[in-house]
C-alpha cells in the first residue's frame, strides 16, 4: 500500500517587481486543520507531502507548465548545498518557451530528472517513502477532442496505482479542468471497482484567505465526494434495493445493518424477512436523533422514508407481495416482479380461505384451485363472480408461464422476453384489481374449503 499525491501543475508567474527571472507560485505559509505546524513553501504539493508523509507524487501538467521550477525547487529542497544541473534546467526552459497550445517541444522523457528529484525530496522528509513518482503531459483542453484525449491520459494513470493505495488529490493550481479529470478518474475507479483504491483526501490551498488569516488554510474537500456517493447510494437503494454503498456511509449501526440486510433480502427475494427488515428500518428512522446523523445524510432521509412508506401499513402478506412486485416492475427487476406476483395469487387465496399461507400444502391447494378452475364452475352461480374468478385463473396461468420461463432460464426466442417486459405493468395493474375486488373475497362462500380439500390432488 502506498500513499499517492496527485497534483496538477500550472504555469506560475514572473515576479516582475523583484526582476525575478524564475516562474514560481507565491510562497505561502500553509496550515492544516488540527495541525499547529506551518509549512512555508511555494508548492502546496510539498506541504502536502510533508503533512501526509506520502510515498510518491504524480504531477500532471501541460507543455506550458513550469516543469523547470519543479526541478529547481525539489532539487534545492533535498540538496541544499549542491547546484542544479544548469544545462538540464536551461534545456527545459528552452523547450517550454517554444511550446504553445498547438505545438509541444517537450515530452515525458524530458521530465525524468524532475521525477528523480521529487523522489529524492520525499526520501529526505520521510525515509520510508517508497518512491515511484511520475510526471505526465496533457493537452490544454481547448476542444472536445483534447478533453477526451486528456481523459484517456488520466485513465491510463490508473495503471500506476495498486490495490490498497490511498490517493490524495491536490486541486489548488492549474487549469480548472484538471481537478475535474482527477475527480472523475477517482469516481470511475471507486464506482466500477477496477482496483481497490481509497480516495483519502481532496485538498485545496485557499490562497484567497491569506491576507485575512496571515496564512493559507488547506482544506480537505473529501466530504463533497462523500456527498456524491451518498446521492448515488440512496438512488441505488430506493430504485434497485442496492443499499451496500449507503450502508457503508451511514454512521448508525442499526440503520446500516437494516439497509444492508434489505439489500440482501431484495436480491434473494425472501419476502417475510424483507417485510420485517423494512419495519425495523422504519423504527430506526423514527427513533433516530437527526443531530446524530452524519452531516449530509439527513438530506437523503426523506428518500429513505418514501421507500419505507410505500410498504408501510400493508396489513396482509398478499398486499405486501403485490406492492413489492410493483416496486420490482417499476425498477426493471422483472424476474423478481413476476415471482412475487405469482406468489401473491396463492397468498391472497390462503388469506380468503383462512389457511396458513406459509404451509406448502395449503399453497398447493390454492394452486390446484386456480389450475383447475373449470371444475368449479357449477359452484359459482353468479355470472359476475364467475367472470372475475375465471379471469383471475387465466391471469395466474399466463403469469405462471412467464415465471416458469424466468426460473428455468428460458431458451425461447422470437421476442418473447420483450413481450413479458412490455406487459408487466398491465399484468400488475389487472392482478391488483382482481385480488383486491370485493367479489373475490366471497369465493370461499361458493367453493367451500371442505370440497377443495376433498378434490385437491396437489397435496
Amino acid at each position: 500500500m502506498a500513499k499517492v499525491l496527485m497534483s496538477p501543475l500550472g504555469a506560475g508567474y514572473f515576479d516582475e517587481s523583484n526582476n525575478n527571472p524564475l516562474r514560481q507560485y507565491r510562497t505561502a505559509k500553509y496550515k492544516f486543520d488540527g495541525d499547529e505546524n506551518e509549512y512555508e513553501t511555494s508548492f502546496v504539493a510539498a506541504a502536502l507531502a510533508k503533512y501526509l508523509e506520502v510515498d510518491k507524487i504524480v504531477i500532471v501538467g501541460t507543455q506550458g507548465s513550469m516543469w523547470e521550477e519543479v526541478y529547481r525547487y525539489y532539487f534545492k529542497a533535498s540538496h541544499s548545498k549542491q547546484e542544479i544541473d544548469l544545462d538540464y534546467y536551461c534545456e527545459l526552459v528552452e523547450k517550454i518557451e517554444v511550446s504553445n497550445s498547438q505545438v509541444s517541444m517537450i515530452d515525458e522523457s524530458d521530465l525524468n530528472k524532475v521525477t528523480s528529484v521529487i523522489d529524492e525530496y520525499l526520501v529526505s522528509i520521510n525515509s520510508d517513502a517508497q518512491g515511484g513518482s511520475s510526471c505526465h503531459l496533457i493537452h490544454y483542453g481547448l476542444s472536445e477532442e483534447e478533453l477526451w484525449n486528456n481523459f484517456d491520459i488520466f485513465m491510463q494513470l490508473i495503471d500506476e496505482l495498486e490495490d490498497g493505495d490511498e490517493i490524495y488529490l491536490d486541486i489548488t493550481h492549474a487549469f480548472r479542468s484538471i481537478p475535474l479529470f482527477m475527480y472523475l478518474m477517482m469516481d470511475f475507479i471507486q464506482t466500477l471497482g477496477r482496483k481497490r483504491i481509497k480516495l483519502a483526501g481532496i485538498y485545496y490551498g485557499m490562497l484567497e484567505v491569506k491576507k485575512e488569516l496571515g496564512y493559507t488554510q488547506v482544506v480537505d474537500l473529501k466530504p463533497l465526494f462523500d456527498i456524491s456517493k451518498l446521492i448515488r447510494g440512496v438512488y441505488d437503494f430506493t430504485n434497485y434495493g442496492n443499499g451496500y454503498l449507503i450502508s457503508d456511509l451511514i454512521n448508525s449501526r442499526q440503520m446500516s445493518r437494516d439497509i444492508k440486510y434489505i439489500s440482501e433480502l431484495v436480491n434473494i427475494n425472501y419476502l417475510v424477512d424483507l417485510k420485517n427488515r423494512i419495519k425495523s428500518l422504519k423504527e430506526s428512522l423514527e427513533n433516530k436523533d437527526l443531530s446524530e446523523i452524519k452531516k449530509g445524510l439527513k438530506y437523503i432521509l426523506p428518500q429513505l422514508q418514501n421507500f419505507i412508506d410505500r410498504f408501510n401499513n400493508l396489513e396482509s402478506d398478499a398486499k405486501f407481495q403485490l406492492e413489492i412486485a410493483g416496486w420490482y416492475f417499476d425498477n426493471t427487476r422483472y424476474a423478481n416482479g413476476y415471482i412475487c406476483l405469482t406468489e401473491a395469487f396463492l397468498t391472497k387465496l390462503c388469506e380468503i380461505y383462512g389457511v396458513d399461507p406459509v404451509e406448502r400444502s395449503e399453497r398447493r391447494m390454492m394452486a390446484f384451485l386456480l389450475d383447475n378452475y373449470t371444475r368449479f364452475k357449477k359452484d359459482i352461480s353468479e355470472q359476475k363472480s364467475w367472470n372475475i374468478f375465471e379471469r383471475l385463473a387465466t391471469m395466474y396461468k399466463n403469469i405462471k408461464e412467464i415465471r416458469h420461463r424466468i426460473a428455468h432460464g428460458s431458451l425461447e426466442s422470437k421476442g418473447v422476453f420483450s413481450n413479458d417486459i412490455r406487459d408487466s405493468a398491465e399484468y400488475y395493474e389487472e392482478v391488483s384489481n382482481l385480488l383486491n375486488s370485493d367479489i373475490l373475497k366471497k369465493i370461499n362462500s361458493y367453493i367451500k374449503i371442505d370440497k377443495l380439500k376433498k378434490v385437491n390432488t396437489y397435496s
